[in-house]
């Protein structure tokens, strides 16, 4: 399936605002090109991108109330409704 010229904004404007939150947190994000999820806001169901975060510096252990507070904010704040981690 071909990204529409819509999609490729969106996504675009999506990854800037998604690593601007981000950085806050000691993550990067990235839009997954072609991958969207059903997911409920409010009372409606909505179709958006999924978020992946990549943490900029690994640690020997993993902050997981870190990540939950990232992932909370992004899914608050931006048109996303899935979150991934990628590990490394």
């Amino acid at each position: 399936m071909r990204e529409t010229k819509r999609q490729k904004k969106q996504r675009k404007r999506l990854k800037k605002a998604a690593n601007k939150i981000a950085k806050e947190f000691g993550f990067k994000a990235i839009v997954m090109k072609g991958v969207y999820s059903v997911g409920v806001k409010g009372d409606e169901r909505a179709f958006e991108p999924v978020v992946e975060v990549i943490e900029i510096e690994p640690q020997e252990s993993f902050d997981y109330d870190k990540l939950q507070r990232l992932s909370t904010k992004l899914t608050n704040e931006l048109d996303t409704n899935r979150i991934a981690l990628r590990l490394q």
